[in-house]
C-alpha cells in the first residue's frame, strides 16, 4: 500500500517542479538581503539591556549567599 502512494507522489513533484525554482531563487535572492539589516539591528541592542541587569543582581545575589555559607 505505501508502494503505491509513493507512485503516485511523482506526480505532484512534478506539478511543484515547475513553478518551485522560479519562486525558490526569487525568494531566497530576496530573502537574505532584508532579514540581515532587521536581525542584526533587533538582535544587536536587546541583548545586551536585558541580559546585563539582570546577570548583574542574580550573580551578586548568589555571591553574597555562598560566602554566608
Amino acid at each position: 500500500m505505501v508502494s503505491t502512494t509513493t507512485s503516485r507522489s511523482p506526480a505532484t513533484t512534478t506539478s511543484k517542479g515547475g513553478p518551485l525554482p522560479p519562486q525558490a531563487q526569487q525568494a531566497v535572492a530576496g530573502d537574505p538581503p532584508p532579514p540581515v539589516p532587521p536581525v542584526a539591528g533587533d538582535g544587536g541592542p536587546p541583548p545586551p539591556p536585558p541580559g546585563g541587569p539582570p546577570a548583574l543582581p542574580a550573580v551578586a545575589g548568589a555571591c553574597h549567599l555562598q560566602h554566608y555559607q
